[in-house]
């Protein structure tokens, strides 16, 4: 129903909105703090006008929030990882209209937490869609130098070798597993570990088929044209290059393992 649709158009707005909040109630917040040590009539009518946008941008921030959340099943492990984003939106949003009708120090303080609130929504937030440690995932990632600075090598390394899952896993947690990983499975599918109905029959063929790209309903996405209803990722997300899509099929060739 049209109605349905529109309601799906108000949360998505979520993500066009949700940096305002942050934005404005941090620089009101340090504005405010700045007021209480040098009064300033300028400031203090700029600080008016930020605490009022920011207040509505807040609270339209978690309205949207609250119907956008219904839009996509997510995993099971999001379940607290959404109630954490939500509430704390919220109690950004109800501060910052608090903050509103404050004056002085109490207002300082409102915004003051209003801002962090904020700021750690928006990290819940990312999590959600990127995945939970997303902020610091680059860290725990990255190779360990040598003793010369270098990364470590081995000969062994020179040598070509049949690709394993966690040769693709890299390619599945970039252009995948934000929409088949543990926070959403859509399709009910998961990219993030090797599961057994990857090579069963299902209602649209088998995902691997081992030994077989061609034949596997995996490549077959992947191959197809990028403006096609089926290619996957969708168009709209980053697209896998040639050489990702090598290796895929070279995994599967090796026997998908």
């Amino acid at each position: 129903m049209q109605s349905d649709a529109l309601l799906v158009v108000f949360g998505r707005m979520h993500l066009a909105v949700l940096h305002f909040p942050v934005a404005l109630l941090s620089v009101a917040a340090a504005l405010e703090l700045l007021q209480l040590r040098a009064s300033s009539e300028v400031r203090a009518a700029v600080i008016r006008v930020l605490v009022r946008v920011g207040a509505a941008s807040a609270v339209l921030a978690a309205v949207t929030g609250w119907v956008h959340a219904s839009e996509e099943p997510l995993g099971r492990t999001a379940e607290l990882l959404l109630d954490r984003h939500r509430w704390i939106g919220m109690a950004c949003a109800l501060l910052a209209v608090a903050a509103v009708v404050m004056r002085s120090r109490a207002r300082a303080v409102a915004l003051t937490a209003s801002a962090l609130l904020a700021l750690l929504a928006g990290h819940f937030g990312g999590e959600l869609v990127h995945g939970e440690s997303y902020l610091t995932e680059p860290l725990r990632d990255a190779p360990a130098p040598n003793s010369t600075g270098g990364a470590m090598t081995s000969a062994a390394e020179s040598e070509p070798s049949e690709p394993t899952f966690a040769d693709v896993h890299a390619v599945f947690q970039a252009r995948c597993i934000e929409c088949h990983g543990p926070l959403k499975q859509k399709g009910e599918l998961r990219l993030d570990a090797v599961e057994p109905r990857w090579f069963e029959p299902g209602d649209f063929g088998t995902l691997v088929v081992r030994g077989d790209p061609a034949a596997s309903e995996l490549v077959r996405r992947m191959r197809l044209p990028l403006d096609d209803d089926d290619h996957m990722p969708p168009k709209k997300k980053p697209q896998h290059g040639p050489d990702e899509l090598a290796l895929v099929e070279r995994w599967i060739r090796a026997g998908a393992r």
